[in-house]
């Protein structure tokens, strides 16, 4: 009996605990505010643990219109239809290693007039459901609804791939708010398809080009990836600093992989007197590829009289 007891004791000595669950919270991302421009997409930040998402918003609610305390930690969580209009795509996660379970929290980020049922849905390698969860929320007339409600889909089988989140009945997603994000197994980044790094051609603005006194330009380029892309960026550098435009947020540019068309977009208040370097970069898995002109801009006072415009007639 003392033998049985002492191996008994042995083996729980020796037994390992659970490890701790994986949650992301999204603070580690600098983003902006409600009301602002600038919102990172969140895509491929986590894929160290295994995760990807496809192309949330990332909001930081204690800057811009300020919601406080509206995240459920810190003050970053994600939205997907951001700024979008007739938008009813889900936010959705995708994994490397499958897994039991998936938890989130949800909130509003404005008013709702009428109690809506949200939805976490789990599927596996073969896109069937095998696990769901529901809540509810609202109403809210007077504002906001702080990230506060659980969900957590458990599958028992160890086999969730993906999993996404949405209105029951589907409806538009436009202030549906997600955060910490929580899983248990920690997966390998996705395999990369690009076998080499993006090729990037700035079409416009031509080197050398002249910009004054209105302080804009148009830029038009073109992307060839074989992986969707992680990043696009259009910067000005100047000696007093640099000014960068994210393109993939703005949707001025997609991101799938593929040829990518960067149609003229006209970028306004980021030259600075003299020279100037305008940069069209993208990241993807494999690495980044980068096209570059010199222009100079001269302001309004670097013009000895006043512009003036002739009628003709």
């Amino acid at each position: 009996m003392a033998n049985v007891q002492q191996q008994a004791a042995a083996q729980a000595a020796v037994r390992v605990p659970p490890a701790a669950p994986v949650v992301i919270d999204f603070d580690d991302l600098a983003t902006s505010g409600p009301g602002t421009g600038g919102q990172v997409l969140v895509l491929r930040q986590y894929a160290d643990l295994g995760i990807t998402f496809n192309g949330a918003f990332a909001i930081d609610y204690s800057k811009g219109q300020a919601i406080p305390g509206f995240a459920h930690s810190g003050n970053v969580a994600i939205e997907q239809c951001y700024g979008k209009e007739f938008c009813t795509t889900p936010i959705e996660m995708m994994f490397t290693s499958t897994q039991d379970r998936v938890k989130v929290w949800v909130g509003y980020s404005s008013r709702l007039l009428e109690r809506r049922t949200i939805i976490l849905t789990a599927f596996d390698a073969q896109g069937l459901v095998v696990a769901q969860a529901i809540t509810g929320l609202g109403p809210s007339p007077n504002g906001p609804i702080p990230i506060q409600a659980s969900l957590e889909a458990t599958s028992g089988a160890a086999n969730i791939e993906r999993a996404q989140v949405a209105f029951l009945p589907s409806a538009l997603m436009n202030g549906l708010a997600v955060d910490d994000v929580e899983f248990d197994t920690v997966g390998p980044r996705p395999p990369c398809q690009s076998t080499q790094n993006p090729s990037v051609v700035l079409t416009e603005p031509l080197s050398g080009a002249l910009f004054g006194p209105t302080n804009e330009f148009e830029v038009a380029g073109t992307i060839i990836t074989g992986s969707p892309l992680d990043a696009a960026t259009i910067s000005v550098s100047t000696a007093a600093g640099t000014k960068t435009l994210d393109l993939l947020s703005s949707g001025n540019i997609s991101t799938q992989s593929g040829i990518l068309t960067l149609g003229r977009l006209r970028i306004n208040e980021m030259l600075s007197a003299g020279q100037n370097t305008i940069v069209f970069e993208a990241r993807d898995c494999r690495g980044s590829g980068r096209d570059s002109v010199m222009v100079t801009y001269r302001p309004p006072e670097w013009f000895p009289f006043p512009i003036q415009r002739i009628r003709s007639g």
